[in-house]
């Protein structure tokens, strides 16, 4: 309680630990201000290209360290850490500059593997058409004979549903009939025969 009370009067905080408590107190509240700043931006709509920044390859190929989220976490982190390991814990500067890095860099760390993890909740699996040759499919709309057009039929790829174009091996199929896909060409449209 007493580190709260101090980070209110800041210079109560100067007189008993000294500036590097207040340094820690500035990013612990800066930290916190931004963290809040974005998560709001967040919540109301902002994309994240507004709210984060570019690392031009920092990021670790495809781990994002850099960005603003992980960075105002660092600054919390730290802030509070070196905070409470001054004044909580009665450490020395030394003692609690490292306390302050070696958590900050764990908060850091954190977010970003978060991040990473949010990201890919956002990604759908990518699945080869191909999967689903030699199986059993049924005739969304009515497949024209050879050579006259397409259809579409309902396919299970994956283990997920989608309707995709196809064109008849042979005769015309009707809507609802069962087709046994024989082939998948290049551009992603289905060979199919009736079933």
């Amino acid at each position: 309680m007493q580190m709260l009370r101090l980070l209110i009067d800041w210079s109560e905080l100067l007189n008993i630990a000294g500036a590097d408590a207040v340094v820690y107190a500035v990013m612990a509240v800066a930290g916190t201000v931004l963290f809040a700043l974005r998560l709001a931006m967040m919540l109301l709509g902002f994309d994240s290209d507004v709210t984060d920044f570019d690392t031009d390859g920092l990021d670790g190929g495809g781990f994002p360290i850099f960005s603003l989220l992980s960075l105002t976490a660092f600054l919390m982190g730290a802030g509070f850490a070196g905070l409470a390991a001054q004044i909580e814990w009665g450490l020395g500067s030394g003692a609690s500059a490292a306390v302050a890095g070696g958590f900050g860099l764990f908060v850091m760390l954190l977010a970003a593997a978060l991040l990473l993890f949010a990201r890919g909740l956002d990604r759908s699996p990518t699945v080869d058409p191909k999967v689903a040759v030699g199986r059993t499919a049924t005739a969304y709309t009515r497949i024209p004979a050879r050579g006259e057009g397409n259809g579409q039929i309902r396919v299970n790829v994956g283990g997920r549903v989608d309707v995709a174009d196809a064109v008849s091996a042979g005769p015309q199929i009707e809507s609802f009939a069962d087709v046994r896909v024989t082939d998948c060409r290049d551009d992603g449209v289905y060979i199919v025969e009736p079933a």
